[in-house]
C-alpha cells in the first residue's frame, strides 16, 4: 500500500489536471496542421509559426509541451520534427486521430 504524505497529495492533483493541458495542446496542433507541415522532415520554429500565422514563442511552448508527452521530437534547439504518435496526427494518414483530437478539443 502507498503511504500518501501532505507533500504528494498536491503533486498528484495537479497531475490530475494534465489531462486537459494534453487534450487543448493536442487540440492546437492538431487545428493547425503541425503534424502535416512536418511530415516531409523537421521545420524550424520560425519557419513553422509564419507558415500557420500564429505567435512563434506561443506555439513554441506548445510544441515543447508535447515533446515532452512524446507527440513530437526537438531535432535541434527550436525545431521540431514528427514521432510515431504525431503520424497519426496527420490528415493523409489511414486511421488518422486528427478529426477525433479536433472534435475532442473543440467541444
Amino acid at each position: 500500500m502507498i503511504q500518501r504524505t501532505a507533500s504528494t497529495i498536491p503533486v498528484q492533483m495537479l497531475r490530475m489536471t494534465d489531462g486537459l493541458i494534453v487534450n487543448q495542446a493536442l487540440y492546437a496542433a492538431a487545428s493547425l496542421g503541425m503534424a502535416d507541415l512536418l511530415r516531409n522532415g523537421p521545420g524550424n520554429i520560425r519557419e513553422l509559426a509564419a507558415a500557420v500565422q500564429v505567435n512563434e514563442q506561443a506555439l513554441y511552448r506548445v510544441l515543447r509541451f508535447l515533446t515532452g508527452q512524446g507527440v513530437f521530437r526537438e531535432t535541434r534547439s527550436r525545431e521540431f520534427a514528427n514521432s510515431a504518435l504525431s503520424e497519426w496526427l496527420r490528415s493523409d494518414v489511414p486511421g488518422s486521430v486528427r478529426r477525433i483530437a479536433l472534435f475532442r478539443g473543440g467541444s
